[in-house]
């Protein structure tokens, strides 16, 4: 099992489940089915949780180690651009009411194998891209060192912006 799933699980065990907010119910990380890897490369859906309203809904989390940057990042640009980026596939779904990812969820890890968790936010996906459009020049495009770019909201960004909702 690897140790994205198991964060995933230590996330929704330990701080989402305990506040009522979502609770978790499988992962693509988990599931090693074709249809969990269509929904992963296709639409960039992780996982299915049910929220507090008992809706089952689907979402998408980014694990990142070592620094907090306080942010929620997205592959924006795949070096080479033979796939679509999670940027796309949900951009795309939302704009054509698709299939998508309903939350976003970032969460930040001392390390890839001690589990202790340094901070988290999750918003809702309309949310996150109404932003990434509406503030692309406040956006900040990262490179990374493989050539992937990824957008990046950050947290302090999204709470000046009124119809937000981050959940804590």
């Amino acid at each position: 099992m690897n140790n994205n799933f198991l964060f995933t699980k230590k996330l929704f065990e330990e701080h989402l489940n305990i506040k009522n907010e979502f609770k978790f119910i499988e992962s693509t990380e988990q599931q090693n089915t074709n249809l969990f890897k269509i929904l992963d490369c296709k639409k960039a859906i992780d996982g299915f949780l049910i929220d507090k309203d008992g809706s089952l809904e689907p979402y998408c989390i980014r694990h990142q180690y070592k620094v907090n940057y306080k942010s929620f990042t997205t592959r924006f640009k795949i070096n080479g651009g033979s796939f679509n980026t999670e940027y796309k596939k949900i951009s795309d779904a939302i704009k054509n009411d698709g299939l998508r990812p309903t939350y976003i969820i970032q969460a930040y890890w001392e390390d890839n194998t001690s589990g202790n968790l340094l901070d988290y936010k999750v918003i809702k996906a309309k949310e996150l891209y109404k932003f990434y459009e509406d503030n692309l020049h406040k956006c900040k495009i990262n490179k990374a060192p493989d050539g992937n770019e990824f957008i990046i909201a950050f947290w302090s960004d999204l709470d000046n912006v009124n119809q937000t909702k981050l959940f804590i």
